[in-house]
């Protein structure tokens, strides 16, 4: 498994690209039928990334907004033999999930 990120600024403006991944597991609880080896759980590849403004960033108190979106490509967890279809371990089963934060320092 690794994990890559990258982050910009440029006075009042800011952006960040987040990527993670994980290499093919074997799913020990499932086994294919023809050759009884152990089920293999795809690798996957998740990023997440935003955009962000700052407000009076030279002043006392900034007010930051930050549009964002995690699991951009809304990719859906590998299938394994698990209660819900995927390793909850390893995987998140959320979709595309788009935020907008509102900051006050």
């Amino acid at each position: 498994r690794w994990r890559a990120s990258a982050t910009w600024r440029y006075q009042a403006w800011g952006a960040g690209w987040f990527t993670s991944f994980g290499d093919d597991v074997l799913d020990t609880s499932a086994t294919n039928d023809d050759t009884r080896e152990y089920w293999t759980v795809d690798s996957y590849l998740r990023h997440n990334a935003y955009v962000q403004y700052t407000f009076g960033y030279e002043g006392e108190q900034p007010f930051r907004v930050r549009l964002g979106a995690r699991n951009l490509f809304d990719e859906e967890p590998p299938l394994a033999d698990e209660s819900f279809g995927s390793m909850g371990s390893l995987h998140s089963s959320r979709g595309r999930f788009v935020y907008v934060d509102l900051r006050k320092s």
